[in-house]
């Protein structure tokens, strides 16, 4: 079975700048306008300056994870990585403590695992859910989390909190995410589908469905096993 070069964790991607170079040259040939920040420009800082432009689709190529509280220790041995919570931690919410465990990972975000915590308050090349849901992106329709684990997060009585979580607080309407470690290449493939369906007129929701199946089918079945198009899943996309 062919390995999973996943969109999680700290490692270079090398499908994600021809993702977003094929869907930019997609939309530019819908007359839709767009901007793209990638490598070095794509920063923490030019993230958060969106909210000045309010887009009405967002995509984010890169890599997002996700830290279960309850297998905090595990993930620390497995990963090297000695942040999980904020310095702060007592002086937030308990939802805002959750949600700084989602986080996507931007230009110069690999620095994060020398260091003990999660900063807050620098630009420290993550962006969390936390910090997302303090955005103001009410104009935003659609945001594309192209990227690992992006629909998980602490499942409590309010229901899933993580990256899902953030974009509704900044007031974004659809999102699309994964449940799950997602493979580089299929992603890619996956991503651009989609996008051309929906510049042929099709739902959201639709345009989703057709491009994993085209996935499962394409290249003689190289992606049909389930983990490579099964995890993505789409969040108030009926439209």
């Amino acid at each position: 079975m062919q390995s999973i070069n996943e969109r999680g964790g700290f490692d270079p991607l090398y499908n994600t700048y021809t993702e977003i170079k094929e869907i930019s040259e997609l939309l530019q040939k819908n007359n839709i306008e767009c901007k793209t920040y990638s490598g070095d420009k794509g920063t923490e800082q030019s993230f958060k300056s969106l909210v000045n432009t309010q887009p009405n689709i967002l995509h984010i190529a890169s890599h997002g994870i996700y830290i279960n509280l309850g297998k905090k220790s595990d993930y620390v041995k497995k990963n090297n990585f000695t942040f999980i919570l904020p310095e702060d931690e007592d002086n937030l919410h308990p939802e805002d403590v959750a949600l700084t465990r989602s986080f996507i990972v931007m230009s110069s975000g690999n620095q994060l695992i020398q260091r003990d915590s999660i900063p807050l308050h620098d630009e420290d090349g993550i962006v969390t859910a936390q910090e997302i849901s303090h955005m103001d992106l009410h104009k935003t329709d659609l945001v594309v989390l192209s990227a690992c684990e992006s629909g998980l997060g602490d499942i409590t009585n309010e229901g899933v909190i993580g990256l899902q979580r953030g974009f509704k607080k900044a007031g974004v309407n659809t999102i699309l995410m994964s449940l799950d470690k997602v493979d580089d290449e299929a992603t890619r493939i996956l991503m651009v589908e989609f996008y051309k369906n929906l510049m042929s007129g099709k739902t959201k929701l639709q345009s989703l469905k057709d491009a994993q199946k085209y996935l499962r089918t394409t290249e003689n079945g190289k992606y049909s096993d389930p983990k490579y198009w099964a995890s993505f899943i789409m969040l108030d996309g009926l439209n």
